[in-house]
Formats: C-alpha cells, structure tokens, sequence
C-alpha cells in the first residue's frame, strides 16, 4: 500500500511538474507568436508607410519637374519682354502698356 501511495504521490508530482513545465512552455510559445504577429503588424504597418512616402517623393518629384518647365517658359518671355522694352524708343522703356501688364500676368 505504502508503495502504490508513493507511485500515485510521485505520478501527481511529476503530472504536476509536467503541468507546470507545459505551462511554462506554453505561455513562451504564446509570447512568441504574440509577439510574431506584433511584429508582423509593424512591418506591414511600415511597408505601407514607406509605399506612401514613395508616392509623395514621385509626385513631389513630378511636380518639381513641372514649376521647373514652367520656369523655364517663363524665364524665356521676360527675356522676350525685355528685348521688346529695349527697343521702344527711351522715353517709354519704363513704361508698362495694358498689353504688357496682360502679358505679364499670364506668367505662372
């Protein structure tokens, strides 16, 4: 009797270390799969973050391209004003005509 009572005392002690070791074991691989999942959340969270900023950088790139272009223009009918001014007579050189200023608020 002595010795069946020891086996089940010694069972319920090794069912309770296993239990404990399990558990153990258990909340580990729970960490880790939480934090797995945590970390693949950040990751798509920064996935989309740098696919946004991507697109500002292509449109803020586009949209550099294009007030460069239309500098550009610009640049080429002040010149154009200017050689127009230069060759009124002096005495109206600095005077702007109605024309002119509708010339010049065409510019962007």
């Amino acid at each position: 009797m002595f010795g069946l009572a020891f086996g089940i005392k010694g069972m319920a002690i090794a069912s309770v270390i296993a239990y404990l070791a399990g558990g153990v074991g258990g909340a580990y691989i729970t960490a880790k799969i939480y934090g797995n999942r945590n970390a693949r959340a950040e990751i798509k969270v920064l996935r989309t973050d740098l696919k946004v900023a991507k697109e500002v950088a292509e449109n803020s790139s586009l949209r550099a391209n294009e007030i460069a272009a239309s500098d550009a223009v610009n640049q080429e009918k002040i010149r154009d004003l200017n050689l127009l001014l230069a060759k009124r007579p002096a005495a109206d050189r600095c005077e702007l005509s109605a024309p002119d200023a509708r010339w010049l608020r065409g510019l962007k």
